[in-house]
């Protein structure tokens, strides 16, 4: 299954996700992908018990190209990596300046 997360230029990116298991010694790594552009994202734990954090992105997304960006992120603890599916994140033009 596909996901497809929506959001426009010039606002502000914090996608939330939560992972099973908890975030107790898990590392957290992700960044989106467009063609020819690499935005790192930077994890922001909000709750390690209950698995929850944040990806953020620290610049402005208005200079971002619109259309479709591919995202997984990786998960390390004790040697052992895990990713999760592709999701896809579409960039689309903000209307109201």
């Amino acid at each position: 299954m596909s996901i497809t997360i929506r959001r426009k230029r010039g606002d502000t990116f914090r996608p939330r996700f939560l992972r099973d298991g908890g975030l107790d010694g898990v590392s957290i790594a992700a960044s989106l992908r467009f063609t020819g552009v690499e935005v790192p994202l930077q994890p922001a734990v909000l709750d390690p018990v209950e698995g929850l954090f944040e990806l953020v992105s620290p610049g402005d997304t208005a200079a971002w190209p619109t259309g479709r960006a591919a995202l997984d992120i990786k998960f390390s603890r004790a040697g052992q990596m895990a990713r999760t599916e592709t999701l896809f994140v579409q960039m689309l033009e903000a209307i109201t300046p």
